[in-house]
């Protein structure tokens, strides 16, 4: 991570460091934007406690029922890797990312990209 301007933070998103099966199910599930996996799952340190922790961030001016739609495949998806998974994938658009994001840059470790572009911008915190 690299500090920018007003408190942006520019983050460099990496290949995945092992495969999963549920890498490709996660990325078939959004047409546009860039998803963002972290924590136990994208390090490879997951329990069978493990949830799904992951951002979408989307075009901006993407349609509101086409965000929605995305959020209830991600969420889909997510469940069938953990039943009880006690959040929904993190959502954004481009712009309201670097606005505010959802979640701050410490959280995004490692910042593993399993779809979109290799750079994100986060701003807000």
């Amino acid at each position: 991570m690299d500090k920018g301007d007003n408190k942006v933070v520019h983050i460099n998103l990496i290949a995945p460091f092992l495969p999963h099966p549920l890498y490709g199910k996660i990325a078939s599930a959004v047409d546009v934007g860039t998803l963002v996996l972290f924590g136990s799952l994208a390090d490879g340190t997951e329990t069978g406690f493990s949830d799904v922790d992951l951002l979408w961030v989307y075009p901006d001016g993407l349609p509101e029922r086409e965000v929605k739609r995305v959020y209830v495949r991600l969420s889909k998806v997510m469940l069938l890797y953990d039943h009880l998974q006690h959040h929904g994938p993190f959502m954004a658009s481009e712009t309201s990312l670097r606005r505010r994001s959802p979640l701050p840059p410490e959280a995004l470790t490692p910042p593993v990209v399993l779809k979109g572009a290799r750079r994100i911008s986060i701003g807000g915190w």
